[in-house]
């Protein structure tokens, strides 16, 4: 296995990449900060090719903190990005070369109170985003106090938030691994943060991956 193209610009880990096959773009998301956009090559493209600096289609500037997560929707002309200062940004990217323009920024509590992240230092950092498959109006949001909420992408309405920081068991973990996940505790029992969320492709369900082991669903329609 030998590389074909290293994409440089990132400063900090890269969290995320998600591909747009119509356009062969590229989108990744990262610590510093930044979404950037890149231009894959041909099938043509030699190994060990010249560094190519016109692969840079463009960066995505608007996130204070850390970018955890990506999702293209609406024939990947929308881009929905989530961030650790708990703020979630919705980006016009259909131009056919890349680069793109903010048109909506929400908080923990919807557009309604979208400067939450910044004025609150206890609002939760956004760690995961998913597009709603058998709704594509819809987004799902996962925080980092394992609380999962659905809003509308046009608007950034809070539709439903999911039972998903509650504890379904008798799992518990030492006060030690409670201070090392972020746990939240829910009547004295323990739920650990998500690490990722999942549309069903056909089912109004959500498949939700916890640091404590467990994966539950959730039923989009009653909750």
């Amino acid at each position: 296995m030998e590389p074909q193209l290293t994409l440089r610009g990132h400063s900090a880990a890269v969290t995320r990449l998600i591909y747009s096959p119509t356009k062969q773009l590229l989108y990744s998301a990262s610590l510093d900060s930044s979404i950037r956009i890149w231009a894959l090559p041909a099938s043509s493209h030699t190994t060990y090719a010249p560094y190519d600096e016109t692969r840079s289609r463009g960066e995505l500037i608007g996130h204070t903190d850390a970018v955890w997560d990506l999702a293209l929707v609406r024939d990947e002309s929308t881009l929905i990005s989530c961030g650790a200062e708990g703020s979630v940004k919705v980006w016009d990217v259909s131009g056919p070369s890349g680069g793109g323009s903010l048109k909506l920024t929400w908080g923990w509590c919807g557009v309604e109170n979208a400067d939450d992240a910044h004025d609150n230092p206890d609002t939760p950092g956004a760690i995961a985003v998913e597009a709603i498959k058998t709704d594509l109006k819809k987004v799902a949001v996962a925080y980092q106090n394992a609380v999962v909420k659905v809003f509308l992408i046009e608007t950034g309405k809070e539709l439903m938030r999911l039972e998903s920081d509650m504890s379904y068991g008798s799992f518990t973990f030492p006060f030690s691994l409670q201070l090392r996940h972020n746990i939240c505790v829910v009547d004295g029992t323990c739920n650990t943060q998500i690490n990722r969320i999942v549309s069903h492709p056909t089912m109004s369900f959500l498949v939700i991956a916890h640091e404590d082991k467990y994966i539950r669903i959730f039923d989009l329609t009653t909750g």
